[in-house]
């Protein structure tokens, strides 16, 4: 079973796109810095089951929090039908972008395997 996850920031802060001015004269607003809240929403999706895990977090992430995201998204590819119905021997294998999962990997002397935009496989 593979199991797509990524991360991304959303901020709350929103604000006025168009406004109006005088004919002749440029229409300048003047903003305050950001004001909203950064929140950062991870996710895992599989191609049969779909959402597999959704989750928002208040902030940044640190690699603790996202080490426990991706240990949740593992039971979680368990706990679905599409996993239940494979063979004993298949895997769960998570497919994810460069960051913070990545470097934690490595610290706990997991092996990794990668492909680059070319689609040449590598492995650590």
């Amino acid at each position: 079973m593979i199991v797509y996850q990524d991360k991304t920031n959303f901020n709350l802060y929103l604000s006025r796109s168009e406004g109006w001015s005088r004919i002749g004269e440029r229409a300048v607003v003047q903003l305050p810095p950001s004001q909203g809240k950064n929140f950062h929403i991870q996710g895992g999706v599989s191609a049969f089951t779909g959402l597999v895990l959704l989750r928002t977090h208040k902030g940044s992430i640190t690699k603790l929090e996202n080490a426990r995201f991706i240990a949740d998204l593992f039971v979680a590819a368990q706990r679905t039908l599409e996993y239940q119905e494979l063979a004993p021997s298949n895997k769960v294998v998570i497919v994810m972008g460069p960051g913070l999962a990545s470097a934690l990997f490595k610290e706990n002397g997991c092996s990794l395997m990668w492909t680059t935009p070319a689609g040449v496989a590598h492995k650590n």
